[in-house]
């Protein structure tokens, strides 16, 4: 059955691009060499990069809506109403020390340890890549947004203070649009568990971005912890040759990028 999802998925392209986990052929490596490659080559261009990782939001999995990503998505009725089967009449209970709670019924997340779970999930969360203007990646629900800017020369100072009020703009719009998905597939979105850090090679400048999730503003870190592996501002290039090396030695060539 999981063989035949994923035939479909991959026949037809249904997977995002940006999508790394639960994938064959794609590991955290990959997802690490990209995201490094493309913040280091901002560098060269005298840009800077805004990174927010949206925290760990996806505990549940609405069922509802999965139905309807996969009849949206031309799977079977007959193959829908297997999986509706299989997510319905599920309940939860709570044992403490040795006492059990009572059960309560479930409308959400998917069984942990059965094969079909990961591609569920993955069905689940990949219209949310494809919301934001700015770039979104994900390995399984450790999602990036990031935004780049880059000049032909180094920029005046009037130019960078353009440029960071055009990235505000982009990544408050961005953040709505998600904030707005998790509102419409039951998903809520931790937003004092979100991470921004904002790398630039001017130290001279402050990291002055308003930025503002589910009405709260972020304040911008000095790490950014994407799949356990904590970036730094203060040993950057080590780390970047650091995580491109380790990860490049792990990739297949002529594998396919993402855009």
């Amino acid at each position: 059955m999981n063989r035949k999802i994923l035939k479909h998925l991959s026949l037809h392209n249904l997977i995002s691009d940006r999508q790394y986990g639960f994938r064959q052929g794609r590991s955290t490596g990959d997802h690490l060499a990209f995201l490094t490659e493309s913040w280091s080559s901002t560098f060269r261009d005298f840009g800077e990069t805004l990174a927010l990782d949206i925290s760990k939001a996806f505990d549940r999995v609405w069922h509802k809506s999965l139905i309807f990503i996969l009849l949206s998505y031309s799977f079977y009725p007959s193959l829908c109403k297997f999986i509706s089967s299989f997510l319905s009449d599920r309940s939860i209970v709570a044992v403490v020390d040795g006492h059990c709670s009572s059960s309560k019924s479930v409308n959400s997340v998917v069984p942990q340890g059965s094969v079909l779970s990961p591609t569920l999930f993955l069905l689940f969360i990949n219209d949310l890549l494809n919301q934001s203007s700015c770039p979104l990646h994900s390995y399984a629900d450790d999602t990036t947004l990031h935004l780049s800017t880059s000049f032909q020369r180094r920029p005046t100072l009037q130019e960078v203070i353009r440029s960071r009020r055009d990235a505000t703009e982009r990544l408050t719009s961005d953040l709505s649009k998600i904030s707005y998905w998790g509102r419409e597939n039951s998903v809520v979105f931790k937003a004092s568990k979100t991470q921004f850090l904002h790398l630039s090679t001017r130290h001279n400048l402050p990291d002055n971005y308003p930025l503002f999730f589910n009405h709260t503003q972020l304040s911008p870190s000095s790490t950014l912890d994407i799949l356990g592996s904590p970036k730094q501002k203060a040993n950057l290039n080590e780390e970047f040759f650091y995580v491109r090396k380790k990860s490049w030695s792990r990739t297949t060539k002529n594998r396919k990028r993402p855009t």
